[in-house]
């Protein structure tokens, strides 16, 4: 789940990394809750409470000494760019690995009392933020509230750009580009890292709600943006426009074959099959006869409908994929209805194809031996929970994991295609993506057959 799989359309849709199987609401532990009323710093509750999230329901069991030393890296790193006092390890971990959380407050309380108010958020953002990153299978990550000053303004129309923060480095990473939209004519391209905004220096703690808002703005209204593309920082001017951004854009080619590029799926599983099933007749009755389907900068977002999707494809009794929980279970998952389309296909990915579409390319790779381009994917197709922190901040912990039909863990280094071709994300979908023109060319043989 790209790190994170939560991603924003910027035309005030916003989607969660998504990225994941399923999202339950629970409230966090009532030992956590009931600390309100006790003094207790809130940036420290509020770091106890995703703690006993993670050690109690993460599908990967973690250490309370992994966890406090993800968050310390966290917080030290960040320190190192923004001269805050750093945080001393030794007493903290002695604590945390006897599960002395008592000790440890006080530690943690006697930090943040160094920090001014603004330092402070950043710093209780990082330290669980650096939690979040410490399991290594499955993508856990927090939903901050959006600070009600930014969001005040009544926002109608956006860039056409899709967002995420990235699973690797949490930087607000352009995953696709909408054609034809303000961000396409500016030049933005996929890959690009949006550093700030209308004046904004983009911080990576920053809520994804927060940022979405500043991107969104009245018709017409003017956005500069600078960029991060490579070494160089390149600034962008547009203004903003109404659109819609669909499901998926159809692009028809020679020969018989046409591509079709997602960027999100639909909110039900009936939505998905019936959209996709129209189209596909469309299509056929217009003479394609072999597809590729292009998953690169596809979110991933809205599962139940990318099972409707993958279903389109799929044959009856076929299953698109295994849950395993955190206690080793295993069980199969089916679609409530199938497609049972025999159109020949190719899909092609890479690293910002995440969560549900991740699941997409699995299940269609093994079921249907459809061949893969392109690149690894990010891994972050996994169950979640979601728990209601004190704050009204929610953070959603992976409590299962998902893997493909015949068992890869999905989480454990994405799925990996069997046509590995790598090319910078911004050559996507010009002349020079040779990843797509390998899909052709598969595509081709196979309908030569």
């Amino acid at each position: 789940m790209l790190r994170r799989a939560f991603l924003v359309f910027l035309i005030a849709v916003l989607t969660a990394a998504g990225l994941c199987a399923a999202v339950e609401k629970e409230e966090a532990a009532a030992e956590s809750r009931n600390q309100a009323a006790s003094g207790i710093d809130p940036r420290v509750r509020e770091i106890r409470q995703v703690w006993d999230c993670i050690l109690d329901n993460h599908v990967s069991s973690p250490s309370p000494a992994s966890l406090l030393k993800g968050g310390v890296n966290s917080l030290n790193k960040r320190s190192k760019i923004s001269k805050w006092p750093e945080f001393q390890y030794s007493d903290a971990f002695k604590a945390a690995s006897n599960n002395d959380w008592k000790n440890l407050q006080k530690i943690l309380e006697k930090y943040f009392k160094k920090l001014n108010p603004s330092q402070g958020k950043y710093a209780y953002r990082s330290f669980i933020s650096g939690m979040l990153d410490v399991p290594k299978e499955g993508v856990s990550f927090v939903n901050y509230l959006p600070d009600p000053n930014v969001l005040k303004a009544r926002f109608e129309a956006g860039s056409g750009i899709l967002i995420g923060k990235s699973r690797r480095d949490h930087r607000l990473t352009v995953y696709s580009v909408l054609p034809g939209a303000p961000a396409a004519k500016a030049g933005i391209r996929p890959s690009d890292v949006i550093v700030n905004i209308d004046g904004y220096k983009v911080q990576q703690e920053d809520p994804v709600t927060e940022l979405q808002a500043r991107l969104i703005g009245a018709e017409n209204s003017k956005l500069k943006l600078t960029v991060a593309r490579g070494e160089k920082k390149i600034g962008v001017r547009l203004a903003r426009k109404k659109f819609k951004f669909p499901c998926y854009n159809v692009y028809n080619g020679t020969g018989g074959m046409c591509r079709i590029k997602f960027n999100y799926f639909p909110a039900t599983a009936g939505d998905g099959l019936r959209l996709l099933s129209k189209t596909l007749d469309e299509l056929m009755k217009n003479g394609t006869k072999g597809l590729i389907l292009d998953l690169r900068g596809c979110t991933g977002d809205n599962y139940e409908g990318a099972v409707g999707m993958t279903a389109v494809f799929l044959d009856k009794g076929e299953n698109y994929g295994i849950i395993k929980r955190r206690n080793g279970d295993k069980e199969k998952l089916y679609p409530n209805f199938y497609g049972e389309k025999e159109l020949p296909l190719v899909i092609l990915i890479d690293g910002t194809t995440s969560g549900a579409a991740e699941i997409m390319a699995g299940a269609l790779s093994v079921q249907r031996k459809v061949p893969l381009v392109g690149d690894n994917t990010e891994g972050a197709a996994c169950v979640q929970k979601e728990f209601i922190l004190n704050s009204g901040d929610t953070v959603e912990v992976a409590v299962a994991s998902l893997l493909t039909p015949d068992g890869k863990n999905i989480s454990a280094g994405g799925i990996v295609p069997g046509y590995k071709v790598k090319m910078p994300l911004w050559e996507r979908e010009g002349p020079s993506d040779i990843q797509l023109l390998k899909a052709k060319e598969l595509l081709k043989k196979m309908l030569r057959k």
